[in-house]
């Protein structure tokens, strides 16, 4: 019967080919294909949403692209004419289709016949994959073409198919002139069909077909209509139709649009509600009692590739569990049964919904989600997780489900618009953090690197990230510094032991120190173990302010910061595992489901990374038993409570607890620092001593730009290594000065510490600035030995109350010159005779001093100037003299006073007397006897004439 009817079906189509119609015939058809195909039940398309509205149409004028020529007649379908993104029909992502001038277009890679009229209903020879029909019957051009054009950009693009004056073939009659469009969207993956002005002079009811088809015609979405165009009704046949004569034709701007249903859940008994679902930018309170809430109006963009966190709250039963399920429709079929599309979020027991729990799943886009919008379901119910989204049978009476829109993003491509660089501050005190920014929002996926110059023009290279390390690393030989045990903590083995494996132990270990200044970033890492014993209770990390040293907090911490709960047993009854926990202020911010993504408890240490960097985002790794890093979360907004409060005062703390089932908690190598550890975010927090310029350059897959590079100047002064000399017991000035030591503000003062002296010893004097800073460094030295010694300052400048970088001043402590001489003749000289003073030679500057007054007392013989190092005197009167020399030597230095020779006595001359005997007059041959003064020396006599002739 089956294969009879279809040879007649077909007999029937070939017959229809030629031109005049029948509609009798067509009639015919239309009654043979309702009764044959009664009873086949609705596909997806069928259970798309329709709605109808009124609005305006626009042609989509010049710049399409003419599909049919004027004068186009039963020509046959296009072939595939491409989207320009990828649409998804009836559960099948497309990015082709073809259209047909007889008012339709068709997906899949077979096309419909070219004299084909019923698009819906049509099926022995339509192996097309799916028909969307605004006008479905014989059409025929009024010298008029069919245009197409995308419009928009990504994701929100717009295919549109355009009939241009067409007019309706009825039985030989070609009359009547439709505009009307086929509507494809991005994302939303809705279609519309919009009609524009439309006329009729032939007042034959003229049927079409208008609506949807999927892969057969047992699936159809049509409307039917035999007045109102407006007031079209569901069609309960494939072959219904919607009439068009002079007084039936759709209005100026008729629009119809059906947009893809998701599949449906069943309702639950008792409603337990799911009070808040927050993922990226939804944030989503809701006090609903229904079992299933559409929040599809509340939409977020994730972008293919990226990580997310989906976190709910909701109501449980006393002391029951909730267990919530994530379903996300990647690929836009409209159902959530594809792999990767499930996610066990976690559990929830004895709960309110506004006490602070939470659970949360961390997970990744892939790479082939469709882009554009689609639905994510939030199942939250009793007993267990839900394996079933479309579920028409609930295995738990218990739960609520909500369902909301998300819109899935392509990685950032192409050429990064341009940015301006924004830094915190313009002007900064060296060392003092600021933060800098881009002044445009990039999409998820871009990359990051902060560059610096030292004037914007040079060779700019990758900023060094400058974390300030807070405290250690610390390998725990002994009780660290700054830090405090309580309880039953002990510094055991190189370990921070916590517990050791007994039952009802408590430790805690404070930091018990804090910044001192209010920073948002910041890095704490540590080695852990958990284990031992029988897996309990587990350990936390508290970050908050009035901690103390007690061993109270156990595995859940304390404090109203943040605090990490790394808690290895299971106080809700599902299995024994563990769970990580992130609060803030006593509220959760993220749970983890039940050992997820690994069970923490182990014996051999582990790292633990937990960052939050300036803008609030926490990120926390850990490593697993292979040795592979695992992000438990990143990217993780905690409340702006965060950055508002003031940390300068916070304090880290770790503690642990075991109650009747033990393990041993430890931590090592624990390092904790602010500022930036990377420069590879959209922010970069950092710290400088000269002036810098940054910028960023941001990557998409393979484009580059470079953001508008910002100068951050430094307050303060940025001041070179100095140095001075001085003489020994001298005290020496230094003053900074721009251009030769640096850059000086004007105003700038300094401090200094007490000097570093070289050689031990070798020099004495020297202390630390006292009183009100001056500007200039200022002391007094004394060199203990005969060659040069130096001392070192610390220097510490400030300006307008800003400490600048230490500097530091060496001063060299050149010794005094040790002044010696010889005179000759040597202690005792006469009057008249020349005594010649010598000194060192090689020296400048001599300063000679003689006794008395020049050319009464003495005369210069020869020397005795600045230049000369003797000096020859002739005394002219008698007594002790003392000559007087100082100078300066090669450092520049002289003695702190003139040396004095030894004293020369200077003697009168003799007067000489004698006398002779005989007395004035003798003989020839008589003996004459000479006698002067006895004990003299040295006598010289001198006689008359010649010895031996004159006298003998």
């Amino acid at each position: 019967m089956i294969k009879k009817l279809l040879l007649f079906v077909d007999f029937l189509f070939c017959q229809k080919i030629n031109k005049p119609k029948s509609y009798k015939v067509f009639g015919l058809l239309q009654f043979l294909f309702l009764l044959f195909f009664t009873g086949i039940g609705n596909a997806q398309v069928a259970n798309y949403a329709f709605t109808s509205s009124s609005g305006t149409y626009t042609s989509i004028g010049n710049g399409a692209d003419v599909i049919f020529a004027s004068g186009w007649d039963d020509n046959g379908p296009s072939t595939n004419i491409s989207l320009g993104f990828t649409f998804v029909f009836n559960g099948v992502s497309y990015t082709q289709c073809s259209v047909n001038m007889n008012g339709f277009l068709t997906f899949g890679s077979t096309f419909s016949r070219g004299a084909e009229y019923n698009p819906i209903s049509s099926n022995t020879q339509a192996g097309y994959s799916g028909a969307i029909s605004a006008l479905g019957r014989d059409l025929i051009s009024n010298n008029s073409t069919i245009t197409s054009i995308t419009t928009g950009t990504a994701p929100n693009r717009t295919f549109v198919v355009q009939w241009n004056n067409t007019r309706r073939y009825d039985s030989g009659s070609q009359n009547g002139d439709f505009n009307f469009q086929i509507r494809l969207n991005e994302s939303t993956n809705t279609v519309q069909i919009v009609y524009g002005a439309c006329s009729s002079n032939y007042n034959a009811d003229v049927p079409v077909q208008v609506g949807l088809r999927g892969t057969s015609n047992a699936d159809f979405n049509n409307r039917t209509t035999t007045s109102n165009w407006s007031a079209t009704t569901t069609g309960n046949a494939n072959s219904n139709t919607c009439r068009t004569n002079n007084s039936t034709l759709p209005a100026n701007g008729l629009t119809y649009t059906w947009t893809p249903s998701v599949c449906s859940f069943t309702n639950f008994t008792t409603v337990r509600q799911i009070t808040n679902v927050k993922l990226n930018t939804i944030d989503n309170n809701s006090t609903g009692t229904t079992s299933y809430e559409s929040f599809t109006g509340v939409n977020t963009t994730l972008v293919k590739g990226q990580n997310y966190t989906v976190s709910v709250k909701g109501v449980t039963a006393s002391n029951s569990n909730i267990f919530y399920t994530a379903y996300i429709d990647w690929n836009q079929d409209n159902d959530f049964t594809d792999t990767g599309e499930k996610f066990n979020i976690g559990t929830i027991n004895n709960s309110t919904g506004a006490d602070g729990k939470i659970a949360s799943v961390y997970f990744l886009v892939p790479t082939a989600a469709t882009l554009g919008s689609t639905r994510m379901r939030i199942i939250g119910q009793s007993t267990d997780y839900v394996t079933n989204p479309c579920t028409t049978t609930v295995t738990s009476p218990e739960g609520q489900v909500e369902d909301y829109t998300i819109i899935v993003g392509d990685v950032c491509s192409g050429t990064p618009a341009a940015s301006t660089t924004t830094s915190t501050a313009t002007t900064v005190c060296p060392g003092t953090p600021f933060t800098l920014s881009l002044g445009t929002t990039y999409s998820d996926g871009a990359t990051y690197v902060w560059q610096t110059s030292p004037n914007g023009v040079d060779t700019w290279t990758n900023a060094t990230p400058t974390p300030t390390t807070f405290f250690g690393t610390e390998a725990f030989s002994s009780l660290p510094a700054n830090t405090s045990i309580s309880g039953n903590a002990s510094i055991t083995g190189g370990q921070l032991v916590l517990t050791p494996a007994a039952t009802s132990q408590k430790g805690g270990f404070l930091v018990d120190k804090s910044p001192g200044s209010n920073i948002n970033a910041f890095t704490t890492s540590f080695d852990y173990t958990a284990g031992g014993g029988g897996g309990a209770d587990g350990f936390s990390l508290s970050y908050a302010g009035a901690l103390t040293n007690t061993d109270s907090g156990g595995e859940l911490g304390e404090g109203s910061g943040i605090i990490v709960q790394f808690d290895t047993y299971d106080n809700e009854g599902i299995a024994s595992g563990s769970r990580i926990r992130i609060l803030y202020n006593g509220t959760g911010v993220f749970t983890s489901a039940l050992s997820i993504p690994f069970n923490i408890r182990t014996t051999t240490a582990r790292n633990v990374v937990l960052s939050v960097d300036n803008k609030g985002y926490l990120s926390l790794t850990m490593v697993n038993s292979s040795g592979t890093i695992i992000t438990v979360v990143s990217n993780l907004l905690l409340p702006a409570a965060y950055l508002s409060t003031d940390k300068s005062a916070w304090k880290f703390k770790f503690s642990a607890r075991t109650g009747a089932i033990t393990d041993i908690h430890t931590i090592d190598n624990l390092l904790i620092q602010y500022l930036d550890v990377t420069n590879s975010k959209s922010t970069f927090t950092t710290t400088q001593t000269v002036k810098t310029f940054y910028r960023a350059k941001i990557t998409c897959t393979a484009s580059t730009t470079d953001s508008t590079p910002v100068a951050v100047d430094v307050i303060s002064a940025t001041i070179t290594p100095m140095t001075a000399s001085v003489c020994s017991g001298s005290q020496f000035t230094a003053t900074p000065t721009t251009g030769t030591n640096g850059t000086i503000p004007s105003g700038t003062t300094f401090t200094w510490t007490a000097p570093t002296i070289a050689v031990s010893g070798s020099i004495t004097g020297g202390a630390a600035s006292t009183g009100t800073p001056n500007g200039n460094i200022i002391g007094t030295l004394t060199n203990t030995t005969t060659t040069p010694q130096t001392a070192t300052y610390t220097v510490t400048p400030t300006t307008s109350g800003c400490v600048g970088v230490p500097f530091t001043l060496t001063v060299t402590v050149n010794p005094r010159p040790i002044v010696s001489y010889t005179a000759q003749p040597g202690t005792s000289t006469c009057i008249g005779t020349n005594v010649t003073y010598t000194t060192q030679p090689s020296m400048t500057n001599y300063i000679w001093g003689f006794p008395g007054v020049a050319g009464t007392d003495y005369t210069i013989v020869s020397g005795g100037t600045n230049a000369s190092n003797t000096v020859t005197l002739k005394y002219l009167t008698t007594g002790s003299k003392t000559v007087t020399i100082n100078y300066t030597n090669a450092n520049s230095c002289t003695a702190t006073t003139a040396t004095s020779s030894t004293a020369t006595t200077v003697n009168a001359l003799p007067i000489v007397t004698f006398t002779a005997q005989p007395g004035a007059s003798a003989c020839v041959g008589t003996n004459v006897i000479y006698t002067t003064e006895a004990t003299m020396s040295n006598y010289v006599w001198v006689f008359p004439g010649t010895a031996g002739t004159d006298y003998t």
